[in-house]
């Protein structure tokens, strides 16, 4: 039998905001829909296009699983840096009925 302990620790500040958190979390999830892609090509399903603004040296040819929490916030706020984004979902069904998440 495996076995795993998990801790968790409250911050005094989130590290998304509170408005954000929808939209940040189907952004993630849009992502790791396509987790056997590379970032390049999961975010095009996700949102449609790359990022424009990434940071330099940021590299697309990691799998979403292997992001921390701190680049994937870095990662959520480049491509929602424009004036508007889309966070599609190819899934159907009640949770899951095409686009997720709309920010102008």
């Amino acid at each position: 039998v495996d076995s795993v302990m998990l801790r968790l620790d409250v911050r005094d500040h989130p590290l998304v905001p509170r408005e954000d958190l929808a939209a940040f979390s189907e952004f993630v999830r849009g992502v790791f829909e396509h987790r056997r892609k590379q970032l390049r090509a999961a975010l095009g399903y996700a949102v449609g296009s790359e990022c424009p603004t990434l940071p330099e040296g940021f590299d697309l040819t990691r799998r979403p699983e292997q992001l921390g929490i701190h680049e994937w916030l870095e990662l959520y706020r480049a491509c929602t840096r424009s004036s508007k984004y889309e966070v599609r979902s190819s899934k159907k069904g009640p949770r899951n009925g095409g686009i997720k998440a709309i920010r102008h």
